[in-house]
């Protein structure tokens, strides 16, 4: 049983569902804008999953930097779509968090679509076969790319907006439960980092962002229905 592209694409059809709830809730409340903000981190997290799963099962060290590649544009867009949702919903929080990491990820976008391999990779120089939760997949063997602490650098800034955003809402009390939304993203992002430091030193065939995303859109769906 292919247990590892199973579980991601189950994660990216609960993630399209929650898309599709809250894509219909702005459709007719087009004054709420977290919906909208929350639709397209789902939608990109749905992407991002199967993109991830597409990466894992690369024929070449090519095919694996070309599939990487594309796999920064959903990263990206979840990044800068949840950094918006936190002081939009939690009514609280420094904006200019917002902003930096908006441009940090543009910046690492633009550098990741001009470059020759792609932001993470500076070469692949082959590819190697492991078995993972019972099924086969190919790990990366490379030379990390400079740029790659940009990622590093946007995450620890989410980290923080997230948890500064939380403990003023929860100071202002604006939000029931700010503290459980800023831990789920501080956390997640943390661990994708930490699992995406795994694939760049070969440990890993992929990042596995699509089952930390996961979490980031349960909690933001769970917070948004609870209203």
């Amino acid at each position: 049983m292919p247990w590892t592209t199973v579980i991601l694409s189950t994660a990216a059809a609960m993630s399209l569902t929650l898309a599709a709830i809250h894509a219909r809730v702005w459709f007719h409340e087009r004054e709420s804008r977290e919906s909208l903000l929350f639709t397209v981190a789902a939608l990109s997290a749905v992407a991002a999953g199967l993109l991830e799963a597409w990466l894992m099962h690369s024929p070449s060290p090519a095919a694996y930097g070309e599939r990487l590649r594309w796999l920064h544009l959903p990263v990206g867009l979840v990044a800068i779509a949840v950094a918006w949702f936190i002081p939009v919903y939690l009514r609280a929080g420094r904006t200019w968090f917002a902003w930096l990491i908006t441009a940090g990820r543009g910046l690492l976008l633009a550098v990741n679509f001009s470059a020759p391999v792609n932001a993470t990779f500076s070469e692949i120089t082959g590819l190697r076969t492991v078995v993972f939760l019972g099924e086969p997949l190919t790990v990366p063997i490379g030379v990390a790319s400079p740029w790659h602490f940009l990622a590093r650098l946007t995450g620890l800034l989410l980290v923080l907006h997230a948890l500064d955003a939380g403990l003023t809402a929860r100071r202002l009390r604006t939000r029931p439960r700010p503290l459980l939304l800023a831990g789920v993203i501080a956390y997640a992002t943390i661990q994708s980092a930490f699992l995406s430091r795994l694939v760049v030193r070969g440990v890993l065939p992929g990042p596995l962002i699509g089952l930390s995303f996961v979490l980031i859109v349960i909690v933001m769906a769970h917070e948004l229905s609870s209203d």
